[in-house]
Order: structure tokens, then C-alpha cells, then sequence
């Protein structure tokens, strides 16, 4: 029987283990310690049985003389040492209670299975775990590395999964390294964990056949840790890495250099949805498009980290790739109240995903990458735009393309004037459903500076986030001055090829709309760049049919918008019922 069954006819005692500990430090740390209360005080009646067995004891040793055994292992002993020290009495009080095997399963099973509540709220999901070693595809005698192993979830879980390769991990957080070095001793010799920051670490241990990290998220390279020397000679390989790179880059340029290239290696990373898509991180991305360090890139769905609401995405790293597997899988989990979990179907479907294509997977070579400006976001090359008649490059009826201006609320705040004047600042919400506020703020005067952000007539505004985008037309009053805020992009139309109402009326339509956040990227808050709006394809039918049509919408909006006045007039009433009514 293999070691993973044996833990799981195991699994009743060792919730008992749990249910024992828990009763007794639920209260007295915050949520964030309880895994490592939970595994060191088993550990510490782990090693007492081993210790009074190895000295034909029955009874419990000495504090001091578990500890003395402990002291082989550095981190172990300098974490578990102020445990027993002052929990030593509680410890006592269950000696002999449980066995060795429920103990030694209750430390590696609540490494990974949720029916532990151990409050592991930095730990990687187990079925982001279960996914990427589908991925991985882990065969004997290969060498497999976590870079950043935090508790040892993923080695765990990878060695009940495969327990004939060999297993290396490293994180620098002295007590997650000396829980995983505590399950890494349980496991046996195939599995070892190093207290240190992974650049070092690569540079000693590797190459690697496998490697997975879930590495810290948004950061930049002056916030890394990690040995000089390391990043250095990682700097030198990797050009384009800047200051001001993000990290997710910097941790998958270090594990494409960690990874075997004969016979072919394969690392998976778990990153930041905007590193696929953002322009500070295009260079780095092109890099490693053109080098083939790129075999799959999978958009996660939300709510897969009980952490963090923005979107992940899995990149699976090795070389001598031509094109890249494009895998949509946001609308694959099992959804939750809190947290969404991959089931083994869902799994099943995104690996079949890896050779199938169909609506959530293509493979996309680097002709198209590069016409997309290298931008590595699944949905881009997955969802499909319509045929649009009479379709145009928007780029090609532009006259100019420019943001509003940028002012920080202080500086608002002293422009602002409380009387009226013939200059009127636009913000993003005195846009409302197509139409502009009439009671724009004042302000005392145009800085010099703020000229070339007037607002002329026939200007198509469209916001530069979403969603949903706000789209409106310019009017501005003889006589009178309109700035527009730098979340605006103020679009000036050749008016022989195209009317703005006419695109106006477009944007806003469902096709639009649609075509608007299909040229977004980014989750939390999407954001259409110039380059992209520029190349955008829309329709521009003959002016004369634009005109007809034009001439029902703004009739149309008329309407509304006189509907709308009368409904303000209407609420306004309503809400003085009562003291028209008290008064008559």
C-alpha cells in the first residue's frame, strides 16, 4: 500500500489529533499561527514517542532532552523551542494519547486537505496544487524544486503522488522552512528543505526537471530578496529585467534558467493577470516569447485564493517553444461563497485542453503574439469578434487621440471656483449613461499649461477604465471652456468619414460594449490603451446612411433625456409628499 493510502486510513485519528490541539489554541494566537502551533506541538509528541521508544521508556521525556534531539536541525529547534517552553504542561497532558502514525498523519495531511482547518491562509490551494502537478507530470528519478515551499503543501501532496523522485524545496521564512522541514523529515530523505532565498538556491542546486512556485506577488526588484550574486548573474541573462520589472517575470526568468532544457523541463509559475498584459513588463514579455521560455498560459478563475480577489494566471515555463497554448479557463471551478476550487473534472478538461482545441484553448505562434504587442492574456486570443460591414481601422479616422489632464485633487481644489466662470472641468462621473452633466465644476482660469486639454465640439469621449466605459459626445457653448480629467481620451474625428454620434451610438450598443471590454486588459479595473483603441475595427458605413440613422438616435436621446428631467422633477416631488401633504 502506498504511503498516501496508508495517511488516508489513517485520516479519522489524526482529526482527532486536530480536534485535541484545536480545543486547546483556538484563542490564544491569531488565525495566521495556528498551523504552526498545530504541527510543532504534534511534532513535539511525534519525536517524545520515537525518543521513549528508542530508550525503552514509558514515560514522557524531558523538555529538555526532546530538544536536545531537535538541535540536529537548526530551524526545526529554534521554532518548536519556544513552543514546548511555554506549552509544555498542555504537551504533557497528551502524551501517549495519540500514536505515532496519527500523529505523523495528522502533520503531512493537514498540509493539503482542507478537512484540516488550520488556517493556512497564506498556503497554495490544493487543487491549484493538484492542477499544476497534472501539469507537471512528475516520473521517477526526476529532480523537483519548489521555489517558495511556504508549509510544503506542493511537495507534500507531489510526494504522496510520486514518491520515487527526488524533491527540493527552499523559502526563506524561518518558521513556514521549519514546518516543511518538519514534514520533509517524516517523508524520508527524498525530500529536503533549505532555509534561504531562491535565487542562491538555484544557483547551487540546480538544473531542475520540474519546478513549481507560487512566488510573492507584485513586487519589483528592488524589493526582492534575494543573495547579490544570484541576481546578478540573473540580470545578465535576462536584459530587459528593469527596476522597475515585476517580479512575477523576474521569479519566471529565475525558473527558466533553473530548468533543464535536455531532457525537456517544465516550470510552473503563478502570477498576476495584469503581468500578462501591462506595457511595463512588454519588453520582458517579448523576450521570452522570442526565446520560447512560453509553453502554456491558463487565466484562472477569480476567487481561487482565499487572499486575494485579483486574477491568477498559470504559466508553464521550458524552451524551445514555438507558439503557445492559450487556455481560457475563468469559467472552470466549482464555485464557492467564499473560495472557487478546481473538482477532477475541471482538471480533466483543462489538461484535455492542452492538445484539443475548442472555445477555451488555441495555440497562438509568435507572429500573432508580436501583432498584439506581446500581450500574453488567454481571452485576447480567445474571444472572437464579430464580422463588423463596412469595418474600419479606428486609428484611420482619427484626426488625433489624446488624455485629459492630469490633476491631483489639491490642485482641483485650489482651480476650483464657487462661483460661475467660463471654464468647467469634466470628470468621469459627470458622465451618466451617454449624457454630460449640465452642472459641470467651475474653475478660476485655464493654466497654460491645460490648454491643449479643451474640448472642442464633436469630440468623442471614451474612458480610458472600465467597466462599463463611458462614451459621450462633446458640446461646448460659444464663449465657454471644457477640461476634460486624465481618465477621459479625447477623440478627434474626421468628420468627412465619420459622425461621433455615429460611433457614439455604437459604443453603446451591445456589439460595442462588447468589442470595448474585449480590447480591455485587466480584471480588477480593465483599461483600453491607445494602441490598442487605435486598431480597434469599426463600422463606417457610407455618411449618408450615418446621417439617417443619426438623425433617429438623436431624436431618440432627446426624448430620454427629457424623460429623465421630468423623472428628477417627479422624485424631487415624491420626497416632499410628506410636508406638501402636512402643510395643505
Amino acid at each position: 500500500m502506498q504511503l498516501n493510502e496508508v495517511l488516508r486510513t489513517k485520516k479519522a485519528n489524526a482529526m482527532k489529533v486536530a480536534d485535541a490541539l484545536s480545543g486547546y489554541f483556538r484563542g490564544k494566537e491569531n488565525a495566521a499561527q495556528y498551523e504552526a502551533f498545530f504541527v510543532a506541538c504534534a511534532y513535539t509528541l511525534y519525536k517524545a514517542q520515537i525518543i521513549a521508544q528508542t530508550m525503552c521508556e514509558s514515560n514522557l521525556p524531558t523538555a529538555e532532552t526532546v530538544l536536545n534531539i531537535m538541535k540536529c536541525n537548526e530551524n526545526i529547534y529554534c521554532f518548536v523551542e519556544p513552543i514546548i517552553k511555554n506549552h509544555w504542561e498542555f504537551i504533557k497532558s497528551k502524551y501517549n494519547r495519540f500514536s505515532i502514525e496519527a500523529l505523523s498523519a495528522f502533520i503531512l495531511l493537514s498540509a493539503y486537505d482542507k478537512s484540516f482547518d488550520m488556517g493556512c491562509i497564506n498556503s497554495t490551494p490544493i487543487s491549484i496544487i493538484n492542477l499544476s502537478l497534472a501539469l507537471l507530470n512528475i516520473q521517477n528519478g526526476e529532480r523537483v524544486a519548489d521555489f517558495g515551499a511556504g508549509s510544503g503543501a506542493f511537495l507534500v501532496n507531489a510526494f504522496l503522488k510520486s514518491d520515487t523522485a527526488n524533491y527540493y524545496g527552499v523559502e526563506i521564512e524561518p518558521s513556514l522552512s521549519a514546518i516543511s522541514n518538519i514534514r520533509a523529515e517524516l517523508l524520508g530523505d527524498s525530500v529536503t528543505i533549505e532555509q534561504s532565498d531562491m535565487f542562491a538556491f538555484a544557483e547551487k542546486e540546480k538544473p531542475f526537471d520540474r519546478i513549481f512556485s507560487n512566488y510573492p506577488l507584485g513586487l519589483r526588484l528592488n524589493s526582492l530578496i534575494g543573495d547579490i550574486t544570484s541576481v546578478k548573474n540573473l540580470l545578465e541573462a535576462f536584459p530587459f529585467i528593469t527596476k522597475n520589472t515585476s517580479s512575477d517575470w523576474i521569479y519566471n526568468a529565475l525558473m527558466v534558467s533553473s530548468v533543464r532544457d535536455k531532457p525537456k523541463g517544465k516550470a510552473i509559475g503563478i502570477m498576476l493577470n495584469g503581468s500578462t498584459w501591462n506595457s511595463i513588463d512588454k519588453q520582458v514579455r517579448k523576450d521570452f516569447v522570442q526565446r520560447g521560455f512560453i509553453e502554456t498560459v491558463i487565466a484562472l478563475p477569480d476567487k481561487m485564493f482565499a487572499t486575494t480577489q485579483t486574477q491568477i494566471t498559470l504559466i508553464v515555463l521550458s524552451h524551445g517553444n514555438n507558439s503557445i497554448r492559450m487556455i481560457d479557463a475563468r469559467k472552470i471551478c466549482q464555485k464557492g461563497r467564499r473560495q472557487n476550487e478546481f473538482s477532477e473534472g475541471d482538471i480533466a478538461r483543462i489538461i484535455s485542453a492542452l492538445t484539443e482545441d475548442s472555445c477555451i484553448s488555441k495555440s497562438v505562434g509568435k507572429k500573432e503574439i508580436k501583432e498584439n504587442e506581446y500581450v500574453l492574456n488567454a481571452a485576447r486570443y480567445l474571444d472572437k469578434s464579430p464580422e463588423i460591414e463596412s469595418g474600419v481601422e479606428f486609428g484611420k479616422v482619427m484626426v488625433s487621440i489624446t488624455r485629459g489632464a492630469h490633476l491631483s485633487a489639491d490642485q482641483l481644489d485650489e482651480m476650483t471656483s464657487l462661483e460661475p466662470t467660463n471654464v468647467q472641468f469634466l470628470k468621469l462621473s459627470n458622465i451618466q449613461d451617454g449624457f454630460i452633466d449640465e452642472k459641470l465644476p467651475f474653475l478660476k482660469e485655464i493654466d497654460p499649461r491645460y490648454q491643449r486639454y479643451r474640448l472642442r465640439t464633436g469630440d468623442l469621449l471614451i474612458s480610458k477604465n472600465g467597466s462599463p466605459f463611458r462614451v459621450a459626445v462633446a458640446k461646448v457653448e460659444t464663449g465657454k471652456d471644457i477640461i476634460a480629467c486624465t481618465n477621459l481620451y479625447i477623440i478627434r474625428l474626421d468628420e468627412t468619414k465619420v459622425n461621433p454620434h455615429y460611433l457614439k451610438a455604437y459604443f453603446e450598443s451591445e456589439q460595442g460594449t462588447a468589442e470595448l471590454n474585449r480590447t480591455a486588459v485587466g480584471s480588477t479595473l480593465p483599461i483600453i490603451s491607445t494602441e490598442r483603441l487605435s486598431k480597434l475595427t469599426i463600422p463606417v458605413p457610407p455618411l449618408a446612411i450615418q446621417q439617417d440613422f443619426i438623425e433617429r438616435y438623436l431624436a431618440k436621446a432627446k426624448k430620454v433625456n427629457e424623460l429623465k428631467h421630468r423623472l428628477e422633477k417627479e422624485q424631487a416631488e415624491l420626497k416632499n409628499m410628506f410636508i406638501y401633504s402636512s402643510t395643505s
